[in-house]
């Protein structure tokens, strides 16, 4: 339940928007883009990696149509101790959804998929007496289906196609009437993609390659295949009393490969985030994916198609996706006012703020000022953290420092083995740092002035306020 707890509140730094239908692509001239900060973003990773006990991971950027960063950081295996890079490949966990959420908006634009087509029409066998699911409701988890659990857990069979995956859920209870709530499900996106075959006569892994693999040059994604591990994948690790080990099995990942199950890199997610933002991928239909939908009483779901949409730390549209599975955590963010894009993947199943870790990284790489003032203070702090008070020592000279972990936070480290005395900080620009946590990074604002300094951040929505101690 805990674990369940912090990836929940971790979304809570985005803010979910009505509608996120505005042209994505400016009009009018750019101003020049800045050069990317890539020392900056390789020492906070390098921070991230030993403060959160990450075997490794890999990290990607893209700004306007172009990779301005690619890197990795730490060990594809921590017993052979080979070395992260660029082409190592991760378990895609849950944003496997956003690449098949691509190549069906595809389809959608050759009107090959209609989106309001009850699941009867093109599945006949599959049970829904209200002929209420279809693929917009599966897309915004609003089907009724459920996510893992009794009579829908994940099966060790393997499929060649969606269709015959849809045996593993079909006749599971439900959580409610297509429309009613909104419920998140990858069983909802295998039956998506089941449609989708359905729709163009195809396999699913096919329509992928055609449809988005091959135009938008990611040829490091495809599906986790058990038996056939790629000589590039990342070996698969988990936390034991806070330390990492191998995973001594794994999971036939075949039953859901279109919401779960895909392999890819940092590198192929951001290349695919561009046909969002040139034209592959219609104006039209992007703002469709990016419009937030909503239940059948009018309540909020966050959710586009597929994509979560809302506001980033500093008020700005993003579209995103996170995930969690063996041996994998990742998200791809795109950030629409600008044409960017970033994604980070780690070969562990890792409780963390990935949300808030994407936007610090961003923030690190396109919005670090090299001419930044910093703030002096070295000695005791007191404050607050999730409204208890919280005393510590914090000294922060130039571009470095470190603050002492509040007790609050430590007791909460310490349910999974996790605390460390003191958390780095490392400056972006003028007020503000970012805090490297083992849930994670935060945006740190710093401020000083009449000789007191104060700061503050939210550690997965929970309130930190600092003040120095003359």
């Amino acid at each position: 339940m805990y674990r369940l707890l912090i990836l929940a509140t971790a979304m809570r730094l985005v803010a979910p928007t009505q509608s996120l239908a505005q042209d994505t692509r400016r009009s009018g001239p750019r101003p020049p883009t800045p050069t990317p900060d890539s020392a900056l973003v390789s020492e906070i990773a390098e921070l991230l990696r030993v403060t959160a006990r990450v075997p490794g991971f890999s990290i990607a950027a893209m700004r306007r149509g172009e990779v301005a960063f690619a890197a990795g950081f730490g060990a594809r295996n921590i017993t052979s101790g080979a070395p992260v890079d660029t082409s190592t490949q991760f378990g895609a966990a849950s944003v496997s959804k956003v690449i098949t959420a691509t190549a069906a908006l595809r389809l959608y634009q050759r009107g090959a998929l209609d989106l309001d087509l009850p699941v009867r029409r093109l599945i006949p066998s599959f049970p829904d007496q209200t002929d209420g699911i279809t693929p917009r409701r599966l897309a915004a988890h609003l089907s009724g289906l459920p996510h893992y659990g009794p009579g829908s857990m994940a099966s060790t069979a393997k499929f060649e196609e969606a269709l015959g995956a849809l045996e593993v859920f079909s006749r599971a209870p439900r959580v409610g009437a297509p429309g009613e709530r909104s419920e998140y499900s990858t069983h909802g996106i295998t039956l998506l993609s089941a449609i989708m075959e359905a729709s163009v006569k195809r396999p699913f892994l096919s329509i992928l390659d055609t449809e988005v693999l091959a135009p938008l040059d990611m040829p490091s994604t495809g599906p986790m295949r058990k038996e056939r591990p790629t000589s590039a994948l990342s070996s698969q690790h988990e936390f034991e009393g806070g330390k990492p080990t191998l995973l001594s099995s794994h999971r036939e990942m075949s039953y859901g490969w279109a919401g779960a199950g895909l392999r890819t890199t940092p590198a192929d997610l951001v290349r695919m985030s561009r046909a969002y933002f040139n034209g592959f991928i219609a104006d039209s239909i992007v703002r469709l994916a990016f419009t937030e939908q909503r239940t059948n009483d009018g309540t909020a779901t966050g959710v586009g198609l597929i994509w979560r949409v809302g506001n980033d730390w500093l008020g700005r549209p993003i579209a995103h996706h996170a995930g969690v599975n063996d041996g994998a955590r990742g998200i791809l963010m795109l950030f629409l006012r600008d044409s960017s894009s970033i994604a980070l993947q780690a070969n562990i199943r890792w409780v963390s703020s990935m949300e808030s870790t994407a936007m610090v990284f961003a923030e690190a790489l396109f919005g670090s000022d090299r001419r930044r003032h910093t703030v002096a203070v070295s000695g005791a702090y007191r404050g607050t953290f999730a409204g208890e008070p919280a005393t510590g020592t914090w000294r922060i000279v130039g571009d470095t420092g470190s603050i002492s972990t509040p007790e609050g936070f430590g007791r909460l480290l310490d349910r999974d083995g996790m605390r460390v005395e003191r958390l780095p900080v490392r400056a972006i620009r003028d007020g503000v740092y970012a805090l490297v946590t083992p849930w994670g990074l935060y945006p740190l604002r710093i401020d000083s002035r009449d000789g007191r300094v104060t700061g503050d951040v939210a550690v997965s929505s929970r309130a930190w306020h600092l003040v120095s101690v003359p």
